[in-house]
């Protein structure tokens, strides 16, 4: 063994094996046994560093590195995972800097530059391996030695090996070696894996990623779940979201929600009566807060740096829990409530929007009639507006998100329980209507449009129950989405734009009611000058006929997934928020990204063949809605080529005035 030296409070001893590699260790005498595995692991891994090109590179603690390793060792007697290095701390003694500079090399190629990444390897003892889909317990089969791995540069060894006798030892060998008040382990090498920058020091990647098995998930005494996601990062963000949107409005509600969302994103309270306040108060803390409403979903948020998190939980628990209505501001946000829906009036494409629900709805109709919800929410006042509030929000029905810094996760449960869970327990299931549209035969509808325009606008609406990540949803969504309506390659674009010239986009919209499957529908939508609309529909239908999905491009959309998958790791601070919220929100439960990429995979080639052909094609040619705005009726030239080329189907023609 080999003089010891001091790192802090920690005597670490190393000793070398012929200049190869060298050992870390407190322990002065252990088995033979770990020797020659250790000795082992070093002739199966460097084998790998020569290649064209190698898969292993001369670059410190580097995560690829690590993670190849894991995924090709093949040694009898060890358990696998890894190591990241998550909480650094800066070396403030110059002795302990030149005393880790002399041993280890400089900090440009080690300590603190780096996104550390090791092999981490749970070491039996030579008489208990376990079989391979055995689970170490720790009560049975307890491992002898804690084993690190680490790749370097080559400045002093290729490999170097941090061993423990026991758990305390190994995270103080840890902690000491990369001056880090943390680090996490995980064994699930081949599905867990952080993308690390490919630069010959292992550097710091220019965006971090998100590994979303680290998030949170509870649910408090009074039934308000929440979700934590902690990120490398110094901010926060928290949002407050309801189940409570538009759908939910009785005709005599109609634009209350939105007025409600309005007024709730002033974020007032008892205790923070003052409106303003509130929104100078956010704004010097460099914070950015605001509201939303939906069909089915009502959410408040703020965002801004992680030190401030606890005043913004006060707001948003005190907001909710005695929601206090300044009345200095009711009359302007009513006002606002107003020109924002004038504003959605005047659109070019509201009445098309609106009659085509109407059409498909005729008995909710009122919900998407913003000329009628000006007219009500006219009529709002105070007490109409706090009786709405009591009837409608409820603790079970209620998601907190919060995003916050990696080492904080503790705090901000703490925190979470001591704001929101003092808001009194309320389960009162929301009423909303089955929306919905049975179609048994293909429907022709002219909307017109009042204004002279030589443009149509066109959607193709096909109303069928689709289940959220079901296989339906996912190869429409994904697949199909991906082979039939891509730019670059869909069999659409190549006929409409490339080669017939009638076209400027076209593309297929899934939506997937969350609340009621029954209630989904997807279309294809797009736009061409009057005169096309017949070569326009010819095209649709003779594609839908003819075209035959290949395995390349199922290979093809395979390959894109791939793409879009690595791509979601990396984040921004709400990355997975709003995917988790609306699951929790449908009382459903969180699948991961990488779950839903499984899912992907693994639908067979000619399982997506035979959907495209025998449900997706079919349902469109025998009951789909051919809905188009525009200032001339072409009912009468479009019938013909139904006639034409769909002999046996049924259809119905309308006119909207």
């Amino acid at each position: 063994m080999n003089d010891s030296i001091q790192i802090g409070d920690t005597l670490l001893k190393y000793k070398t094996h012929k200049n190869d590699y060298y050992i870390i260790t407190y322990i002065k005498d252990y088995k033979e046994y770990l020797n020659k595995l250790i000795y082992e692991i070093y002739e199966d891994i460097m084998p790998h560093y020569i290649g064209t090109p190698p898969a292993l590179r001369f670059a410190n603690v580097c995560g690829n590195n690590a993670e190849f390793i894991c995924e090709n060792l093949k040694i009898d007697g060890i358990k696998l995972g890894k190591i990241i290095i998550t909480d650094w701390v800066e070396p403030k003694n110059d002795s302990k800097i030149d005393t880790i500079y002399r041993t280890y090399g400089s900090k440009v190629s080690t300590i603190g530059l780096s996104y550390h990444a090791l092999v981490y390897l749970e070491v039996l003892d030579e008489n208990e391996v376990l079989d391979e889909n055995e689970v170490l317990d720790e009560n049975n089969n307890t491992p002898k030695y804690y084993v690190a791995i680490e790749t370097t540069c080559g400045e002093k060894y290729d490999l170097q090996f941090y061993v423990g006798s026991n758990k305390k030892d190994f995270d103080t060998i840890i902690k000491a070696r990369y001056q880090c008040n943390g680090f996490k382990i995980s064994f699930d090498c081949k599905e867990d894996w952080e993308v690390i920058a490919n630069s010959h020091n292992g550097g710091k990647p220019k965006m971090s990623v998100l590994n979303d098995k680290t998030s949170k998930t509870l649910t408090l005494n009074n039934g308000i779940r929440v979700i934590i996601v902690p990120l490398k990062t110094n901010l926060t963000h928290i949002s407050a979201n309801f189940l409570l949107g538009h759908y939910q409005e009785k005709e005599n509600e109609l634009g209350m929600t939105h007025y409600y969302e309005h007024l709730l994103g002033r974020m007032t309270s008892q205790k923070y009566k003052d409106a303003n306040y509130i929104s100078d108060e956010i704004y010097k803390r460099g914070g950015i807060n605001n509201a939303y409403v939906s069909d089915y979903e009502m959410s408040i948020y703020i965002s801004g740096i992680y030190k401030d998190l606890d005043f913004y939980m006060d707001i948003l628990s005190n907001t909710i829990n005695k929601f206090y209505i300044d009345r200095n501001i009711i009359k302007q946000e009513k006002g606002a409530v107003i020109q924002e829906y004038m504003g959605y009036m005047s659109a070019p494409d509201y009445k098309f929007k609106f009659n085509i629900f109407k059409f498909l709805y005729p008995k909710y109709s009122f919900i998407a009639d913003c000329k009628k919800k000006i007219k009500y929410i006219k009529k709002f006042d105070y007490n109409t507006i706090v009786r709405y509030i009591k009837s409608h929000l409820n603790t079970n029905n209620f998601v907190i998100t919060i995003t916050c810094p990696s080492n904080k996760t503790a705090e901000a449960i703490k925190n979470v329980k001591k704001y929101f869970g003092v808001i009194k327990y309320k389960n009162a299931k929301p009423a909303y209507p089955v929306i919905k549209h049975n179609n048994t035969n293909i429907k022709i509808v002219n909307i017109k449009n009042d204004y002279r325009d030589d443009n149509n606008l066109i959607v193709i609406h096909l109303s069928k129950r689709i289940e959220f990540l079901s296989e339906e949803y996912l190869i429409l969504n994904y697949y199909l989405q991906r082979i039939l309506f891509n730019f670059d390659s869909g069999i659409f674009y190549k006929i409409l734009r490339k080669k017939l010239g009638i076209i400027y986009y076209i593309g297929l919209a899934v939506n997937t009611d969350n609340y009621n499957a029954d209630m989904s529908y997807y279309r294809i939508v797009s736009q061409c000058q009057q005169k096309n609309m017949p070569l326009f529909i010819k095209s649709i239908i003779d594609i839908l006929e003819y075209y035959e999905l290949e395995d390349e491009h199922i290979d093809t959309a395979k390959n894109y997934f791939k793409y879009c998958y690595e791509n979601k790791k990396f984040y921004n601070l709400t990355s997975f928020n709003d995917d988790y919220k609306s699951q929790l929100l449908f009382h459903k439960d969180i699948v991961k990204n990488k779950d839903i990429y499984k899912k992907l995979l693994s639908i067979t080639t000619s399982r997506i063949k035979e959907y495209y052909k025998n449900v997706f094609v079919k349902d469109i040619l025998l009951k789909h809605i051919l809905f188009y705005y525009s200032n001339r009726n072409s009912n009468k030239a479009i019938e013909p080529i139904y006639k034409k080329l769909l002999p046996s189907a049924n259809y119905k023609t309308y006119y909207i005035a």
